[in-house]
Order: C-alpha cells, then structure tokens, then sequence
C-alpha cells in the first residue's frame, strides 16, 4: 500500500558557518532509511575572499555522497588523497572504519579573481550495512561527462546512482539505490508539456526533492491500481514508500530554471545509532569509533 508525507525543509548552520538547507535528520526525524543525512548548499554567491567549507572532522560507518551542481571544491583527507571537484563532478566516499577529512570551495582570492563564485552542492549521507561499517575507506569519483544522462525535451536528467528512466549508473553501492537529478536550465525557452516516467522498485523508500523550483507528477501502486498526485515545491520535501511507478511532468519555464532530486533507497532495517560523524549499530560502537578517533587509528591531521 501507498504511503506518503510531505517534510518541511529547514535551515541550519554547517562546518565554518555556512548556510544548508536540510529536509533531514531534524527532531522528530532521524532518517528515511537508508539515507541519513541531506544538505543542500545555495544555490548563492560565495564572496570574495570567504571561504564556505568544513574544518578536519571524521567519519565512521556511512557514506558521504558530494554532489557539485555549480561552483568547485577540493577534498583533502588523512589518507593522503586529495581531490578537485567540477561542476557536476561527484565524489562518492565511503568512510567505513574511519577517515578524517575536510572539504569545500577553496578561498577567493579577490586580488587575484577580484570576483564572486557561485556554489550550488548537495552532501548525502548513506548508511551503510553493518556487515560494511568496518571496510576500509574507499573512493569513487565520477566526472561530469562520466554520469550518464537522457534528455527529454528541454529536461535533463543524469543518473548518479542505479537504474532510472531507461539509463543506469556504474556507481558501485553497498545497498540498492538510485540517485537521480532532474533539472531544466532557466534559458530554456520551450515548455513541451512532455512527461518522463520511471519504474520503482516497490521495496524503496522514494524521497522526491525540490532544490530550485517546482515538480509535479503521478505515483503508482500497480498491484492494486492506486494512483497519487503530488506537486512539491522548493522548501519541501515528498517521500513515499510502496510505490512501483513514478510519472513526472516537464516543469514549466521559470526564471531560476528546476532542479530536482529523485532518491529511492532499500531500507537495511538495522539499528542506527548515531552521535555527530559516526553511525554505527549500537551505543557501544559509537564509543569506539571516539576512542579510535582520538587514539588516532582514523589518521593524523596534517600539521
């Protein structure tokens, strides 16, 4: 059977005291299994000479998923690695056992540059199995012309992660999900009033999200012929479960364009236990994973 909600999305503060927009964890709302954490930064103007990113911190029992829509940043982490990221460059990284790292737009320097930079990013954090909490940390880095993509219309849509609207992704994941991005550019100038549709996996959580704009479209139960309107916009966040089809319209021409993220994730259905950085299964683990922090088993920060 057909559930759905409809989550408020709130505004918080993270890392160096830049400004998110988070449908979750909040109180009363921990996590729709097996997601447990998005923020989405900007779309804004980062200033000249301000830095908007985070300080050293570490990880332990989950995936961190770091979408650059717009803007660049870098990653550094106590593995040695060191990355750059693109417009539309993904970083997918499994924190497993433990890593310290941080990441962000590097600084402007206005001197230099002597201009402002656009950021527009979403960080998903992905539980992991408990089978998967202890495997060593790993990468996976996809380059904008690496996502496959459709276009329908003046609509684009690039696959993240899973099988979605006919395409699938090579991204390698511990649990069955799809990570899609719907998006139409605000110079589009034709509105083809074409829809697109995807077959769900019924098992699935589905979180549908607006970051710019508005999306409007259909739910399906085929089993039992249920169908289910929904129109969500920006600010908002519809998550449904029992689902086997998803039918979207093409969003009209707006001045800021669309954005949208279609997540759908089987849940693991294990305990979570969590306290800041670290995800585990009990309280125990938590414990440890400070322990192992701090005794520096997760590396040492660079001096």
């Amino acid at each position: 059977m057909m559930h759905t909600r409809i989550i408020k999305v709130h505004t918080t503060l993270e890392g160096e005291g830049f400004e998110v927009q988070r449908p979750f964890p909040v109180e009363g709302l921990s996590q729709i299994d097996p997601f447990l954490l998005i923020d989405q930064i900007g779309p804004k103007t980062m200033l000249a000479n301000n830095r908007i990113g985070t300080d050293w911190h570490p990880h332990r029992g989950f995936e961190t998923v770091s979408y650059n829509i717009r803007g660049t940043s870098d990653h550094l982490d106590t593995l040695g690695n060191e990355g750059h990221m693109e417009p539309g460059d993904v970083q997918w990284m499994t924190a497993g056992s433990g890593v310290i790292h941080k990441e962000g737009p590097k600084k402007v320097n206005f001197n230099e540059e002597n201009q402002d930079k656009e950021v527009f990013s979403i960080q998903l954090w992905v539980n992991l199995p408990k089978a998967n909490k202890m495997d060593p940390p790993k990468y996976q880095d996809m380059r904008t012309d690496e996502i496959p993509s459709v276009n329908i219309g003046d609509v684009v849509i690039k696959i993240i992660a899973g099988n979605a609207f006919g395409i699938e992704s090579h991204t390698n994941t511990f649990t069955p999900i799809v990570y899609a991005h719907i998006s139409k550019d605000k110079s589009s100038k034709k509105y083809n009033k074409e829809s697109f549709f995807s077959v769900i996996d019924p098992d699935h959580n589905v979180i549908i999200l607006p970051l710019v704009g508005t999306i409007s479209g259909k739910l399906y139960d085929s089993a039992i012929g249920e169908i289910k309107n929904f129109t969500i916009a920006k600010g908002h966040t519809f998550v449904a479960s029992g689902i086997d089809k998803i039918e979207f319209e093409e969003p009209d021409i707006t001045e800021d364009g669309t954005d949208v993220l279609l997540l759908t994730g089987k849940p693991i259905g294990e305990p979570v236990v969590r306290y800041g950085p670290f995800v585990m299964n009990s309280a125990e683990e938590v414990q440890q994973a400070f322990e192992d922090f701090r005794a520096g088993k997760m590396g040492e920060i660079p001096a």
